[in-house]
């Protein structure tokens, strides 16, 4: 069973999350989540990464036109995101592509007119998006060694959708509830389990009601090459976007790679917003 938005949450978080006295409506919602077995994470995606702006919109846009929970137009706006979530990815992939290709011949173009600011500046894109493709691969390559190596562990817990911890959030919960939430690692697959097992009990979780667990700091080099690794994509998107004669594919990924850019932007800047609202609400309850 294949589904974006989907968290693992343990027995021990969820029962102290009931500790905190939530709304009757909340208290319910946790009681009635489903039990999953034979669980495997996405790598180590967690919702905090996972979601997205664009999501949050289609996911909120049936309550914003107060329409019923649980109808049809709610569950078709949350499966337009699971699918339009793997088609952006594609677009994305193409985008990338094709700002390389038109990078590498605006190279070729201008070699003979010497080194200009725009072509250094492509250089570094193209340098920066090749480290990153590397990168990517080798982090995909030590992943697979060491699930081939350690073998498949099969996860079980309770299963809660990015709707359900939408309602807690809009109970306005303590800072540590917020900051466990942020931090449930998503599936990739999963079995669902109305019956608990005997005898079911997961591991305690980490962040405890009386203290929300301190975030490690952040190294000072990451913002900078965020920046870098941001403008080389934007310019080789907008290059690509620009170029003389651009195939329609071309322009729709490079309008993908924008608007994720874009996406980035804003959830970084949701992401320093929601830290206020955790240190603010610490020691708090419902």
């Amino acid at each position: 069973m294949q589904g974006k938005m989907d968290y693992l949450i343990t027995d021990a978080q969820v029962r102290q999350l009931q500790r905190g006295c939530p709304p009757m409506a909340v208290q319910e919602m946790l009681g009635a989540l489903p039990h999953v077995q034979n669980a495997s994470l996405d790598n180590d995606s967690n919702r905090r990464d996972e979601v997205s702006v664009w999501s949050t919109v289609w996911l909120t846009l049936p309550r914003l036109l107060k329409v019923r929970q649980g109808g049809m137009f709610e569950r078709a706006c949350s499966r337009i995101y699971k699918i339009g979530h793997e088609v952006a990815d594609i677009l994305v992939f193409f985008g990338l592509v094709n700002g390389c290709v038109w990078g590498y011949d605006y190279i070729q173009a201008q070699r003979s007119l010497g080194l200009s600011t725009a072509m250094a500046g492509t250089i570094v894109a193209l340098t920066v998006a090749a480290i990153g493709a590397a990168a990517s691969i080798v982090t995909i390559v030590r992943l697979y060694r060491k699930e081939a190596a350690d073998g498949f562990t099969p996860l079980s817990g309770l299963l809660i959708t990015e709707l359900q911890v939408q309602d807690i959030l809009r109970s306005s919960p303590p800072g540590y509830a917020i900051a466990m939430l942020n931090g449930l690692p998503v599936m990739a697959y999963f079995e669902k389990n109305e019956i608990p097992p005997e005898g079911f009990e997961t591991e305690k979780s980490a962040i405890e009601p009386e203290a929300v667990a301190s975030e490690k700091p952040q190294k000072w080099w990451r913002r900078p090459v965020w920046v870098l690794i941001t403008l080389s994509v934007l310019w080789l998107a907008i290059g690509s976007l620009l170029s003389e004669n651009p195939d329609t594919m071309a322009v729709i990924g490079s309008c993908a790679v924008i608007g994720l850019l874009f996406n980035a932007l804003l959830r970084r800047v949701l992401r320093c917003r929601t830290k206020r609202i955790i240190a603010q609400r610490t020691g708090a309850t419902w």
